[in-house]
């Protein structure tokens, strides 16, 4: 049987990959929405120079 101090280091290693993760991913969102705003800026300058 597996002691609980080895299934709690392997649900704390499991839960701290996993914030990792989602903080990669709001990166990434954050970095997507940057574009997504760039782009507005840059039609909306197109929009005004038709």
């Amino acid at each position: 049987m597996v002691a609980n101090s080895d299934l709690e280091r392997q649900l704390k290693e499991a839960l701290d990959e996993m914030q990792a993760q989602l903080d990669d991913l709001e990166n990434t969102i954050r970095e997507i929405e940057r574009k997504i705003d760039e782009s507005i800026s840059q039609l909306k300058s197109l929009k005004s120079d038709i």
